[in-house]
């Protein structure tokens, strides 16, 4: 299953404090600059979760550790070959999909 850094918050953690800690959990990076992306609702009829999303930039290398049960195979793709692999239906986790496209979209009004 492809999908980008993501995770459950912690008590009395925040999406942007969540999203730092899960990148550099998850994938062993740090990032400079945040850019909030919005806010999902994966299943309205079945639950109530918000999942917020940032597009974090400007990379690096920082301290990661999965979790006990957490099982991770990383990988870096650009940004067009991962929307790519959503049409070749290769990406097919909901909120990869969404904050993947909310990210080129944000990227192409900031380069208009």
């Amino acid at each position: 299953m492809w999908e980008i850094p993501a995770g459950c918050r912690n008590a009395g953690e925040d999406g942007l404090t969540c999203a730092r800690r899960e990148l550099g959990e998850e994938a062993g990076l740090a990032a400079r600059r945040w850019e909030r992306l919005g806010t999902i609702v994966t299943i309205p009829s079945f639950c109530d979760e918000r999942i917020e999303l940032y597009l974090a930039r400007e990379l690096r290398d920082a301290p990661g550790r999965l979790d006990h049960d957490e099982v991770i195979r990383l990988s870096q793709v650009s940004l067009d070959e991962a929307l790519a692999m959503i049409a070749r239906e290769e990406i097919i986790d909901a909120k990869s999909i969404v904050a993947l496209m909310r990210a080129r979209d944000f990227l192409a009004a900031e380069n208009a």
